[in-house]
């Protein structure tokens, strides 16, 4: 009998601006990723399948994570049983966002009535006083247009389950039938055992990351939050360097795992920091938005890349601002850290370790950005010297179910 089989299965789209959190919300849900999707369907969204027990009725989910694009949306809400809406409590600009996605839903669901929720995520964040909309205006705006309504965090696995509970009551209470024909949703006749295993059996791709910024910027704050999903206020200051594992799925047959080294920001570890740039595929660029210091201190780092890094022009670098959470404080405007990194042909996001913002979402995006301009300089290495593919093969590409190809490079961790 295949995994996906229950004796009701749904569909179900979570939707939200990026940064939100509804990712988090899955995961601390512990749906299963389902990894035998369509490459075109993988593109643009993650899809996760979960099991749940409701009173006499075992239920299955079939959770689709659509990535912040509405121009995507519209492909993922044919046969939808129902969907949640997701906002930031902290973040006023997501909250003006439930109209636009209430107005998209309306104009492409046609008849059907599916079971919408409106979540609003990080509540964690209503002790520290640092919510912007309150549960009262989170009801009202939910009553208006005929929603359920939750207040949710995963950061603290407030009402994440308890949330699918209510959607399973509402779709039994109205005799929703769920989706008759399983295989139009996922692929499941065309997924052997070995391709269920797919993760297991993909091909990796490894990156060295190294993070720099000053002091304090919260560097370690940053890779805590998006490793073990847990922020401290009070992390003591990295004397040396701390390393990382981190790993990103990012289509159906490729893993990318990226090495973290975090590095500590005192002027006078620098010379030891140079040691561990060695053979670095990309570099984080942090600094603090409420301290405008740090990002002038930005020219520094890279002054020092260019002096201890080979193949400075080769790094993949992106600029990051840290302390989203301060912004009421902001010293660096979000245009002039933008623009310096467009100048620079940098990524660019501004993050919160404290609330996850764009945490996950950084790393995301340099995996994807990263794989696809390797895959892009192995075509053109092709065209240029007529090369086989197996001779070119990036350095750092292994297979699961074969020994990892070494780098040719010595490095201080080999």
């Amino acid at each position: 009998m295949s995994y996906y089989s229950s004796e009701i299965n749904y569909k179900l789209v979570i939707i939200s601006d990026s940064g939100v959190g509804k990712t988090r919300i899955i995961d601390k849900l512990g749906a299963k990723l389902v990894n035998c999707l369509p490459k075109s369907i993988m593109d643009t969204s993650q899809t996760y399948f979960y099991k749940q027990r409701f009173k006499d009725k075992n239920l299955g989910f079939f959770i689709f994570d659509v990535w912040g694009d509405e121009n995507a949306i519209s492909r993922y809400l044919d046969q939808t049983n129902s969907i949640i809406i997701v906002y930031d409590v902290s973040d006023y600009k997501t909250c003006k966002s439930n109209n636009k996605w209430l107005t998209l839903l309306r104009k492409n669901i046609g008849n059907s009535q599916p079971i919408i929720v409106l979540a609003g995520n990080k509540c964690d964040l209503t002790q520290q006083k640092l919510t912007n909309i309150s549960i009262k205006d989170g009801n009202t705006f939910a009553d208006n247009n005929k929603l359920l309504f939750m207040e949710t965090s995963a950061l603290n696995n407030i009402n994440i389950y308890e949330m699918f509970i209510l959607i399973a009551k509402e779709l039994m209470r109205t005799k929703n039938p769920g989706i008759s024909d399983v295989n139009s949703i996922i692929q499941i006749n065309e997924c052997s055992n070995d391709q269920i295993l797919l993760k297991e059996k993909a091909q990796q791709v490894k990156y060295k990351v190294i993070i720099l910024g000053d002091s304090g910027v919260g560097k370690t704050s940053l890779t805590k939050t998006l490793i073990s999903d847990k922020f401290n206020e009070k992390y003591s200051t990295t004397i040396n360097v701390e390393f990382y594992r981190h790993e990103e799925f990012i289509d159906n047959n490729t893993k990318i795992k990226f090495d973290i080294w975090d590095t500590c920001g005192s002027e006078r570890f620098n010379t030891l920091n140079a040691f561990y740039y060695r053979n670095s595929d990309a570099v984080i660029l942090m600094y603090d938005i409420s301290d405008k210091n740090t990002f002038d201190d930005l020219q520094m780092w890279i002054k020092q890349l260019e002096q201890y890094v080979e193949d400075y022009r080769d790094l993949f670098i992106a600029i990051v601002g840290a302390k989203y959470d301060l912004i009421d404080s902001r010293q660096v405007k979000y245009e002039k850290a933008k623009s310096f990194a467009e100048q620079n042909q940098y990524l660019f996001m501004e993050t919160s370790a404290k609330t996850g913002r764009n945490v996950r979402e950084l790393f995301n995006n340099m995996a994807k950005t990263m794989y696809s301009r390797e895959i892009q300089g192995k075509r053109r290495n092709e065209v240029n010297t007529g090369e086989s593919q197996q001779n070119i093969r990036q350095k750092h590409i292994m297979s699961l179910n074969s020994k990892e190809i070494k780098p040719n490079k010595k490095t201080c961790c080999n």
